[in-house]
């Protein structure tokens, strides 16, 4: 599904044709409900390929510009997977953490831009890690694909009218639909909480 298809969608909704709601208006709507599904539903995950850390902390931001919270890290190199935890949990561990040299048997988010790991690779390692993460929504154009599953595709459309129809004041109309967006948004969410194997 992409972009224009889902502005014809919403115009055809709105009964409008370009009067009163621009095509700019229904990307920044769309922009807007897109940016607030993946962060509560993390539906966009990626995989990449990252260095092994040899740093108890990696500024992840720096390597993953798109990325909002781990999902999974692979070991190439020991062909395993590293186990998620917390950051205190990991300063229980040992109390001087941060100095252990070893195969990375566990990893933290710390905030959005860091992950720590414990412990941590002495030197560079060819192999490095896949990392499996959430993402956040890209930039919308009127020719982007929608990275969705197609259960969200409705939920997308009742967002961005809710709040096409609450700029133009239809409040009661606006009300209506947000109230279908939270509702679909919450059912997918516990659908895809129902897939994760964390």
């Amino acid at each position: 599904m992409n972009t224009s298809e889902v502005i014809t969608r919403i115009k055809a909704e709105l009964d409008d044709q370009g009067i009163f709601y621009t095509d700019q208006d229904v990307i920044d709507a769309l922009q807007d409900t897109y940016e607030d599904l993946a962060l509560k539903t993390s539906c966009i995950e990626k995989v990449v390929s990252i260095p092994a850390s040899t740093s108890p902390y990696c500024h992840i931001r720096s390597l993953v510009p798109d990325y909002y919270r781990p999902l999974g890290i692979f070991n190439k190199g020991q062909n395993e997977w590293i186990t998620p935890s917390h950051y205190w949990q990991m300063r229980n561990y040992h109390s001087q953490w941060e100095l252990q040299k070893g195969t990375p048997c566990k990893f933290a988010p710390i905030g959005f831009d860091y992950i720590a790991f414990y412990p941590h690779y002495n030197a560079a390692q060819s192999d490095g890690f896949e990392f499996y993460y959430a993402a956040v929504a890209p930039d919308l154009t009127s020719s982007s694909t929608l990275l969705l599953p197609p259960n969200l595709r409705e939920v997308i459309v009742d967002g961005a009218i809710s709040q096409l129809l609450m700029q133009a004041l239809e409040i009661n109309k606006s009300n209506s639909r947000s109230i279908e967006y939270i509702t679909g948004t919450q059912r997918v969410k516990m659908e895809l909480d129902k897939l994760d194997i964390s």
